[in-house]
C-alpha cells in the first residue's frame, strides 16, 4: 500500500515517466482513492508549469515583478500543507 509520503517521494520520477510500472500503478491507484493526494499533485503541475513559463519568457524588470502571484501562491500553499 502506497501512503501520501510515498506520492511525494516518487512524484517527480511518476512525472519524468521513470517511475517502474509496478510502483506507477500502485500510485496510481493511491492518487485515484486519496482526496488529499489529488489536489497536491495538481497544485505541484502547476507550479511546474509556471516555472517553465517564466524562464521561457525572461523577465524585464526586477525579479519581484517577474514571478507571478499564481506560483508564489502555489508555492505557499505546498508549503503550508506540509
Amino acid at each position: 500500500m502506497m501512503t501520501c509520503k510515498d506520492v511525494e517521494r516518487f512524484l517527480d520520477d511518476y512525472l519524468d515517466g521513470s517511475l517502474p510500472f509496478a510502483t506507477r500503478i500502485r500510485f496510481e491507484i493511491h492518487v485515484r482513492m486519496c482526496a488529499e493526494c489529488r489536489p497536491y499533485i495538481a497544485r505541484y503541475r502547476r507550479a511546474i508549469e509556471l516555472g517553465h513559463k517564466l524562464l521561457a519568457e525572461p523577465p524585464e524588470g526586477p525579479a519581484s515583478e517577474a514571478v507571478p502571484q499564481e506560483l508564489i501562491d502555489v508555492i505557499l500553499k505546498s508549503i503550508d500543507e506540509s
